[in-house]
Formats: structure tokens, sequence, C-alpha cells
């Protein structure tokens, strides 16, 4: 009975998600920090995983994960120390298509958290004087205006730019960065 079951599952689990219209996605691209946090880092990387729910032809609601990091690096009389953030963001929104078939812009809000992580570490002569890091999690908001271009039923290429806004960070200072992503979407259901 249990691999009848299994069998039935394998069968009707992909379809299901057919029919309801989820996808999945991957985009990257640099993060440009800006304001206070502009004054520490340079531009960063990040790479961000999206699942996505089509409500209708022109509004879904997602979730989306990511790594986003900045590093730098500072050099006087043999000392280097390096300087890292981490931001991993677990938010959850919505985007609406202005028009319902083809190449179409888009504009979106997210909300949630962002997990952060800033550490310190120094060395001199390839000697590792030692360490410190801090993480912490602080709630955020993602406005996102972008382009979807259809290349097959189910694939998608997305540009888009957000804005990363992570209120009250340990120093009473906001991270904020500008994201310039690219990627693809893979329908797993009708589109």
């Amino acid at each position: 009975m249990k691999r009848w079951i299994a069998i039935l599952a394998f069968l009707l689990v992909p379809s299901i998600f057919y029919a309801q219209g989820f996808g999945i996605g991957l985009q990257v691209g640099p993060q440009i920090p800006i304001s206070d946090f502009g004054d520490a880092f340079d531009v960063g990387l990040g790479f961000n995983g999206v699942f996505e729910y089509a409500v209708s032809n022109q509004f879904t609601l997602n979730f989306t994960s990511g790594y986003h990091w900045w590093s730098e690096t500072a050099q006087e009389e043999g000392v280097e120390a390096t300087h890292r953030f981490t931001a991993i963001p677990l938010i959850a929104g919505f985007s609406f298509l202005f028009l319902p078939y083809g190449t179409s812009p888009f504009a979106g809000l997210k909300l949630g958290v962002h997990i952060e992580t800033e550490s310190i570490s120094i060395s001199a002569q390839g000697i590792d004087l030692g360490s410190e890091s801090e993480t912490q999690t602080h709630f955020g908001i993602t406005p996102e205006v972008g382009v979807l271009i259809p290349v097959t039923q189910m694939l998608d290429i997305v540009l888009s730019a957000e804005y990363n806004h992570i209120f009250g960070t340990e120093g009473g200072i906001d991270v904020t960065y500008f994201g310039i992503n690219g990627g693809v979407l893979i329908h797993l259901g009708h589109h």
C-alpha cells in the first residue's frame, strides 16, 4: 500500500505544481552599498533563490532567500585587517506584472528578516592575530522593479533592481544597498 501511495504522489505532485503555476528561480548580481553602509564597503555580490506562486497572469506571491556579501581589506605597516559583512534575506512579498503576456515590466515589494554577520580579522606577516564576529537578525523591506523576458513557455529571464533597507542594526545604523540582479525563472506550472 505504501508503495502505491508513493507512486501516486510521484505522479500527482508535478501535475499539482503545473496546475497551480509555481516557479523557482536563481538571480545573481552586484550589491551596491549606499549611505553609511556605503562608507564602510565597496560593491559586493549576491545570490538569490526565488520561489513563486502565480495567482494570475499579472500577480505573483514569492519567497526569496539569498546570500549577499561584502569584504574590505586594509593594510598598514605589515598588518592586514579584513572587514566582512554578509546578509541572508528571508523575505516574502508580491510582484505585479504590468502586461499579462510577453515581455513585461514589473514592480514588487518584499518584507522579512535578514540574518547579518559582521566580522573582522587581523593578521600580520601571514600570522593570524585574531578575529571577531557577531550575528544579528533584523527586519527589512525590499521594493523591486524589473523586467520579465519570456524565453520559452517554461523559462523566463528576469532582470531587476531592488532597494534593500535593513532597519536598526546594533549601532543604530540602517544597512541599505541596491541589488542589480539578473537570472532565470523556471516555471513548474502553466504560465
